[in-house]
């Protein structure tokens, strides 16, 4: 090996060219720490065993607990805010939340490839906002920009795996259907699956490779979707896993945990294998649940074949030997539960919707129908795995597959952030079948490939931006048998954050949880906490946190804050990544952090005039300088579309949970119950309003009030929707652990289904995380607005599932004029006392006299012998017939010139309908008959005005038969209904 390295430094030479490795990073999606046959695994996975067997297996390796976070700083060798991806792909408006990899990191691909190295990508990018519906949308972060020479795969993060959405060849979107490079006669029953497609663009990659560009090496990055929801898998191996599972999730789990520790990729005096709650299972849908365990299984089967012909292409091409694999997974087990509460029928397999033509770009994450026609199914009804199912696997499942770890996709215990890592490379790697127990962290797969490639990492690239200095180490004295040594290693997301020095690790839940302090050495199953025996440590670390932070763009808007038994500062963010309330313990700590935070959010002390901008008094001249008409129309504009997008987007991603949350409350029998906070509880007033105004009784309950006395407002029989965009409202998480036992049915309304308030809940609609339209981040804008709107989306639904119409609307609102509208046309007539009626047989003269007791002007309505109504005739009739200058027109029968089959209202309709047909028409009276065809009324519209009901603009009347025009407009045509 030393050889090997003194080769590596010449850098002029042909030759050390020659003998530098291949880079092959395989990251495989939503997998657990024990989901591999040789980390424990029940599923079949000989080709990973294989290279494991004959390579290293590292049983302390980190990922960052998220997709995207964890891509960012694979490919960069930065901490994911460093290269501006803290969270998912939306831009939050802080340097570390950008949502897409920013100008001051580079990829291994844009290193290697100044080394030399050709560059491939086939698999999952996401790292970048896939934007479906602006087809010239921004791709200077897709793959192609970013240093690979060749790339195959989605851009977005999640999809069908028989359609997937954002699937790209280089920089164009195709069809998996009409793909000319890659058509489905060559692929496994002629149809597509996205594992499979992944594999063989690798596997294609390689061999071009090979025939083109034999004298150089290659950097490959095959990033599967497997095993991420949906649970899609080919049913050939599907069947290989039917009835695995019939033990339980605890027969599985502690099969795992033995194999683990036969195989010593855990300790059993550092784990406990804690039991499952009960509440995490799946009781009564097991069949069900027990499927989607067998989907998962294989999916990952399915991977480790693809992995045996990638491994398969670089034997048959000679390029075996000299080739680094690195196997590794994204976060932890996953588990959400999106697709696993939906009420679609297993039943309704008959095609709604029309076929998908060939050559259509899937745009939707969750498909709304397969491309034959049928609908996308969810729930317990909808059995895993085929295109027309989309479900994910679930908590219980997911925390068999994070064995015996805490937590899942999303936190930073060590069920979250714990991955595989095997090594293998037959020239470069003499350890076989050992096991590596050195910590590392995704941040060293940037330094290995710098070493082994020879590149030089860049201090500027982009034109000329300044690059961040590369975090991690080289794992290649690892590989050699020999030890690195490292300060820290640190995470953040969602407000989870921790730091391990050594055997210790400092860990928080949540952007107000307290910090708890682990050693691993003794206790990797984080069951025994030493922050109260040690508060030193814990103090010591947490300041260690805090200086990464400053540095490294973590969670804007920081606040001290001191936990009760313990002497130490302990930091927590400001919970759902705006910038929470600052509360200074001294200037000195505030100005260790005054950089992270826009003008707004500073203390008084800091601002020029030392007050805030609440507190200033502005004239005109002030508000005029600063601002000019057409900033300030910008400003509004900006947040109205701001706040619109991101409804369309939340509308977008619309989930089945919102179906599920709708039928729920069209089915209740009891009342619905609204609670929540601050803004959001005056969302769920609103809320409350729009369900009580359609049909579903509900009332509004404050969380404070609820754990003081007012609980007995909820009945068992109840359900309870809890607003919160963090779900992590300490009033609301608290009142809702009582509130829960009290209601039928618990449903939070929050950003995600990561977070107390949904780990409370029965159903969780996630909202999605949006930018907020406030300039700084500050002010809840485009969450309250998705909120409002996904709020009266359910309602709307409940009601129309109801059978809500116009005359329940109009019985709810009795009162106003949209009451009125709703009422009956019965409400608001003439009665026939106030009417003129005439026998058709009668003269046009006897006719028009005719009048009663409360007889009022306006048009004759004329009736047959069975007294149904059979014509009308108004003062336009009456005008046309004495244009004509007949004699004895006013003797003519008015049969022969009434308006026949006039146009009318029907008794019982609502007044709406009648209203919009006066408008439509230009007519000023509207008929009322029964349903035998007798008139009982008439409708006029100058009551209607008079009443407030319709508005009396200018309008052009036609002169029909059945238009009424007042004498002093009869020259001009037109009139004022």
């Amino acid at each position: 090996m030393l050889g090997l390295s003194i080769v590596f430094t010449c850098d002029d030479s042909q030759a050390a060219e020659d003998e530098r490795p291949n880079i092959i990073y395989i990251l495989s999606d939503d997998m657990g720490y024990s989901d591999i046959g040789c980390y424990g695994s029940e599923i079949e996975t000989p080709v990973l065993d294989s290279l494991a067997e004959n390579g290293i297996r590292f049983t302390q390796f980190y990922n960052t607990a998220r997709c995207c976070p964890t891509r960012a700083s694979l490919l960069t060798g930065l901490y994911p805010h460093q290269a501006g991806v803290g969270h998912m792909m939306e831009d939050r408006g802080h340097d570390g939340y950008r949502g897409q990899l920013n100008r001051r990191c580079v990829t291994i691909a844009e290193v290697l490839q100044t080394a030399g190295y050709r560059t491939y990508m086939s698999g999952k990018w996401h790292v970048t906002p896939f934007r479906p519906k602006s087809p010239d949308a921004d791709k200077s972060n897709w793959p192609r920009q970013r240093g690979f020479d060749r790339f195959y795969g989605t851009i977005h993060g999640a999809g069908s795996f028989w359609d997937p959405n954002s699937l790209t060849r280089e920089n164009s979107r195709i069809s998996p259907v009409t793909d000319p490079e890659y058509p489905l006669e060559s692929q496994v029953d002629g149809k597509f699956y996205y594992t499979d497609a992944i594999t063989d663009h690798a596997t294609r990659f390689i061999r071009e490779h090979q025939e083109g560009f034999s004298d150089e090496p290659f950097f490959l990055y095959v990033a599967y979707t497997a095993a991420h929801w949906p649970m899609h898998a080919r049913e050939r191996d599907i069947a290989k896993y039917e009835g695995r599972y019939d033990a339980g999730y605890d027969a599985i789990r502690n099969a795992r945990y033995q194999r683990m520790i036969d195989l010593g990729v855990i300790e059993a005096e550092a784990t406990v294998n804690w039991p499952i709650p009960d509440k995490w299972k799946t009781r009564k849908h097991w069949e069900w649940d027990k499927r989607n365990m067998e989907v998962y299984a294989a999916m990952i089967d399915s991977m480790d074949q693809g992995i045996g012909k990638i491994v398969d292409s670089l034997k048959t091409t000679g390029q075996y030997d000299n080739t680094l694999i690195c196997f590794l997974q994204d976060n932890g087990g996953c588990a959400e539960t999106l697709g696993r509460s939906s009420k679609h029928s297993v039943e309704n397999t008959n095609r709604t919707f029309d076929p998908l033509p060939s050559d259509h770009l899937q745009m939707d994450m969750v498909p709304k129908q397969t491309r034959d026609g049928r609908p996308v199914r969810g729930g317990p009804e909808a059995m895993a795995g085929p295109e027309d199912t989309y479900v994910s696997y679930g908590r219980g499942w997911a925390t068999v597959s994070n064995t015996p770890f805490r937590e899942y996709k999303h936190w930073v215990h060590e069920g979250g952030i714990s991955t595989p890592l095997i090594a293998h490379w037959p020239r470069g790697i003499a350890r076989h079948g050992e096991i590596e127990p050195t910590p590392g962290h995704l941040v060293d797969l940037m330094a290995t490939a710098v070493d082994l490639s020879g590149a030089e990492y860049p201090e500027t690239f982009h034109d000329s931006d300044s690059i961040h200095p590369m975090e991690g180490q080289s794992l290649r004295p690892l590989f050699e048998g020999n030890t690195i040594e490292r300060e820290a290693i640190y995470w953040e997301h969602e407000g989870n954050r921790a730091i391990r020095v050594g055997d210790y690790k400092l860990v928080a839940k949540g952007g107000k949880g307290s910090w708890e302090l682990y050693d691993l050495a003794k206790d990797r199953s984080e069951q025994n906490d030493l922050s109260e025996q040690m508060p030193e440590m814990v103090e010591k670390l947490a300041a260690m946190w805090q200086e990464y932070a400053e540095r490294a763009f973590v969670v804007p808007g920081m606040r001290k804050y001191r936990t009760s038994g313990s002497s130490c500062d302990r930091w927590a963010g400001s919970g759902s990544f705006g910038i929470g309330p600052l509360r200074v313990v001294c200037e000195a700590d505030y100005a260790r952090f005054a950089w992270m935070l826009p003008v707004s959010a500073q203390p008084a002390s800091s601002r020029e005039d030392g007050k805030f901008a609440s507190q200033r008094t502005l004239d005109s001249r002030s508000v005029a300088e600063s601002f000019s008409q057409v900033e300030c129309v910008r400003i509004i504009r900006d947040t109205m579309f701001a706040e619109s997008d991101a409804i369309r987007e939340a509308a977008s991603l619309a989930s089945t949970a919102a179906v599920d949350a709708g039928t729920r409350i069209a089915q209740c029998t009891g009342s619905v119950v609204l609670t929540g906070v601050g803004k959001a509880g005056w969302i769920a007033q609103k809320i409350v309003a729009t369900l009580a105004s359609t049909g579903s009784p509900s009332h509004f309950l404050h969380p404070s009030e609820a754990i003081h006395g007012d609980l007995g407002r909820v009945q068992a029989n109840d359900i309870v929707i809890a607003f919160s965009n963090s779900g992590r409202s300490e009033e609301v998480v608290r009142a809702c652990e009582f509130i829960k036992t009290q209601a039928d049915c618990l449903i939070a309304i929050t950003a995600d289904e990561a977070n107390p308030l949904a780990d409370l809940s029965d159903l969780v609609v996630p909202m999605g995380r949006h930018r907020e339209a406030c300039p700084n981040g500050l002010a809840p804008t485009t969450s309250t607005s998705v909120m409002l709107a996904i709020g009266d989306a359910i309602a709307m639904l409940a009601s129309q599932i109801r059978g809500f119409g116009p005359q329940d609307f109009a019985r709810f609102h009795p009162g106003g004029a949209l009451g009125r509208k709703l009422s009956s046309v019965d409400d608001v007539m003439r009665g026939l006392h106030e009417c003129r009626i005439a026998s058709e047989t009668l003269p046009v003269r006897d006719a028009i006299a005719t009048s009663s007791p409360e007889r009022r002007s306006g048009a004759v309505m004329l009736i047959d012998s069975d007294n149904k109504l059979s014509g009308i005739f108004t003062d336009s009739d009456l005008v046309k017939l004495l244009q004509h200058r007949q004699e004895n027109s006013l003797d003519r029968p008015i049969k022969e010139v009434m308006t026949r089959t006039p146009i009318c209202s029907t008794s019982g309709s609502s007044l709406g309908s009648a209203v919009a047909i006066l408008s439509q028409r230009h007519i000023s009276e509207l008929p009322v008959i029964d349903d035998g065809g007798r008139p009982v009324g008439m409708i006029d519209i100058t009551d209607l005005i008079a009443a407030g009901d319709i508005a009396a603009p200018e309008v052009a009347a036609p002169e029909t038969a059945a238009t009424v025009l007042p004498k002093k407009q009869q020259t001009t045509g037109k009139h004022k209904p």
